[in-house]
């Protein structure tokens, strides 16, 4: 791909110094039109558009070419007749890529994409998601040191389990739900809009912007030395729905003492206690 990216910034320098010869074209016309000028001008737009459509064509095949290798492994070769490309991976208008069906078996995150238009299973071998902004699915995170999405907006689902650290720091939307277990931190200082959150023995979860959850809301903690500080982690939390508040294992008397006295919570459901 190296020899790829020299010949695209090759070409991308070319269609520059096109646009800038159109550009002192129409000015120079602006100035003083004539029948020449507009027909310089209009040549110039017919080779642009011509060289940009080249550009455009040999970097959709370059990109498919990689992302093909990227699923299937470094010695696969794409055929037409065998699938088509199109039904895996989409070039967006911009040069980013969303991909349809993501593999577990990756070793890298391609910095390329940008949205995953199913659920995602992340790889043993990648803690980060890079540049990808939308997940339409569900991402499960499970047992690695620390894992992040910093440029994730939105998502379907999150289930994070055995990840020492987890950090979504432009996440806003979760649109089912949050799962995190066995954790010591987890940040998500954006989110603002998730209809159920689920958190099992994390020791500093933080969301600082949410102020509602409309359904449900459980804690679980196994262990007996962790300080469960609700306000910490939900500093403006200020509503939680019809749904149930779960609150069980050493957290018990903690937590609920917690919300059960805070003056700015309102809970519309009702308390789920386990032992």
């Amino acid at each position: 791909m190296n020899n790829s990216c020299f010949t695209f910034q090759n070409s991308l320098s070319e269609l520059q110094n096109q646009l800038q010869k159109l550009t002192r074209l129409v000015d120079n016309f602006v100035t003083a039109p004539n029948t020449e000028e507009q027909k310089k001008i209009q040549e110039n737009i017919s080779q642009l558009y011509e060289n940009f459509e080249k550009f455009q064509k040999e970097y959709t095949n370059k990109t498919l070419d990689l992302l093909w290798r990227w699923r299937f492994g470094p010695h696969s070769y794409r055929l037409a007749s065998k699938t088509n490309s199109g039904e895996l991976f989409e070039i967006e208008a911009n040069g980013m890529v969303a991909i349809k069906s993501p593999s577990p078996r990756v070793s890298y995150w391609p910095e390329l994409i940008r949205q995953v238009k199913g659920s995602l299973t992340a790889p043993d071998l990648i803690d980060s998601l890079k540049n990808t902004e939308v997940i339409e699915g569900t991402l499960t995170v499970n047992d690695m040191e620390k894992f992040s999405a910093p440029c994730l907006l939105s998502i379907l689902k999150l289930d994070i389990q055995y990840v020492s650290e987890v950090d979504f720091p432009k996440v806003e939307i979760i649109a089912q739900g949050l799962i995190l277990a066995n954790m010591k931190n987890a940040y998500f200082p954006k989110l603002t809009s998730v209809p159920r959150i689920q958190i099992e023995s994390v020791t500093n979860p933080v969301f600082s912007l949410l102020k509602k959850i409309p359904s449900s809301l459980t804690f679980t903690d196994r262990t007996n030395d962790r300080k469960n500080n609700f306000r910490k982690a939900f500093p403006l939390l200020n509503k939680v729905g019809k749904g149930s508040i779960g609150v069980s294992g050493f957290a018990t008397q903690e937590i609920l003492s917690q919300m059960e006295n805070d003056p700015h919570l309102k809970i519309e459901g009702i308390f789920a206690l386990t032992s």
